[in-house]
């Protein structure tokens, strides 16, 4: 190592310009770089609800739980949770979950989007005389200025075949501590009442021919 009393001038100038330079790379480099702020881990309690224009959704009916987190633009979900086991969703990388019940992905619009299989909901969900109310873990990794900058809307869909047949939103309180839960109440969709009673669409639901 070159002693610095040992330097020309022109050698002292030029190893401090160096060393500056150096110094505005790292610090350019930190302020270009994005802080990556982890959600909380936190609980939604999914619950169906019935009205006179609505029938109860039956557990029965479920062949998947659908949740999506849509935070308010600009802002997006970047990076599926450390952790998770990885795999190929038809192109998509998505984590899997609970023996591959729950599976996890972003969606384009840098949505969070879980969905938990019927077995995961059968096993879990408490049945009500409106449907069933099951609390559904949420993991997710967001990329943001704060936490508060993402207000996000939390969907609820059950899914039957390719059908959306009880849907439901809330806008969530954020950011979520570990112990809270919130409820995202949901209702059979307009044109899916059989299939919301679990009843094949093409019977008549009032007994007639």
């Amino acid at each position: 190592m070159l002693n610095p009393t040992m330097m020309s001038p022109n050698m002292r100038t030029s190893l401090l310009l160096h060393s500056f330079l150096s110094l505005a790379v790292v610090a350019l480099l930190a302020s270009c770089s994005k802080e990556i702020v982890p959600a909380p881990s936190f609980s939604l309690r999914v619950r169906t609800v019935g009205t006179s224009g609505a029938p109860a959704v039956l557990l029965a009916a479920v062949d998947q739980l659908e949740v999506v987190i849509r935070p308010r633009a600009p802002a997006r979900f970047l990076e599926l949770p450390p952790g998770c086991s990885l795999a190929d969703c038809g192109g998509t990388q998505c984590c899997k979950y609970d023996g591959n019940q729950v599976t996890t992905f972003i969606s384009a619009a840098g949505e969070y989007v879980m969905r938990f299989d019927a077995v995961w909901v059968q096993a879990r969900a408490e049945v009500t005389p409106t449907g069933f109310t099951v609390a559904v873990p949420i993991y997710a990794t967001s990329e943001m200025d704060s936490p508060g900058a993402l207000d996000p809307t939390a969907f609820g869909n059950v899914l039957r075949g390719d059908d959306r047949i009880a849907i439901g939103s809330i806008t969530l309180t954020w950011p979520l501590r570990g112990g809270e839960m919130q409820d995202l109440p949901m209702m059979c969709a307009p044109r899916f009442e059989a299939e919301c009673m679990d009843v094949d669409p093409s019977l008549p639901l009032d007994g007639g021919p």
